[in-house]
């Protein structure tokens, strides 16, 4: 999940991104970067 800003006025296009992942059928739980640090970096280890 992330903003795809290009300057730090366009950090509100979060919400944008929110709406997307709705649509999906996504929540944090499915993102890897929502994760804990810990259980971040471990998963990029096993990749």
């Amino acid at each position: 999940m992330n903003t795809d800003a290009h300057a730090t006025d366009q950090l509100d296009q979060m919400d944008d991104g929110i709406v997307q992942l709705r649509r999906a059928w996504l929540s944090a739980a499915d993102l890897l970067n929502t994760r804990p640090v810990d259980e971040l970096l471990l998963s990029l280890h096993r990749a």
